[in-house]
């Protein structure tokens, strides 16, 4: 996985794995349970529920931690560079780390499967704004086009009867750039205009850029 992913990708990383993790501690949390007679059903007495329910809770969390330390999960190394193992799984930081993954195991399978959904939800907002951004961006800049058009061809029409004494002209094209920006291409056949009459052009179109393109076409 590589050592630099976005934020939105790396909680999504995160929390499927936390979700897959919870999803075996659950399994063996069952089985465990289902072995105990006092956690199999519930109690009819209130006390007798509430010592179920708390030992319910440490089998879950008992399981998760086995599932974290078996899994190498450390959480620290999840968060900071996306990855479920560090690269020493003894060090204190490591091993407190698959203690805090243990804990956040036990909250259940269906506590992530939320998480998850949340998550892929605000990714999914995100990416709806960042494009609707784009959008309007690439219309604001065709508006802008729009509006140095006219304005870029009324040039065009002056300077014509001198771009006609040019020798090889073929005509003039206003498109825009790559940038969505106008930019002025004057057509030329064979040898292009020398350098001064070239500044004078590009000064007449300025600021839209000037291209000088040589066409094959006689």
């Amino acid at each position: 996985m590589p050592d630099i992913i976005n934020a939105n990708d790396l909680w999504v990383t995160i929390v499927t794995i936390l979700f897959a993790l919870s999803m075996i501690a659950e399994r063996i949390g069952n089985m465990i349970k289902l072995a105990i007679p006092a956690t199999r059903s519930k109690q009819l007495d209130d006390e007798s529920e509430k010592k179920r329910e708390m030992l319910v809770m440490i089998i879950s969390i008992l399981c998760g931690l086995l599932v974290s330390f078996i899994a190498g999960a450390d959480l620290f190394a999840l968060i900071s560079k996306g990855v479920l193992n560090a690269a020493d799984d003894f060090h204190p930081k490591a091993i407190a780390g698959k203690i805090f993954t243990g804990f956040f195991i036990s909250l259940g399978s269906k506590f992530w499967h939320d998480m998850l959904d949340i998550v892929l939800q605000f990714g999914n907002l995100k990416k709806f704004k960042v494009k609707d951004k784009q959008t309007d961006l690439i219309k604001s800049a065709q508006e802008s086009f729009n509006q140095q058009k006219p304005e870029l061809e009324q040039r065009a029409d002056i300077i014509k009867p001198e771009l006609q004494q040019l020798q090889g002209f073929r005509g003039v094209m206003i498109k825009q750039s790559d940038a969505f920006q106008p930019e002025v291409s004057l057509v030329f056949s064979g040898e292009q205009p020398d350098k001064a009459t070239k500044a004078k052009l590009t000064d007449h179109f300025a600021p839209a850029p000037v291209n000088f393109v040589t066409s094959a076409l006689k």
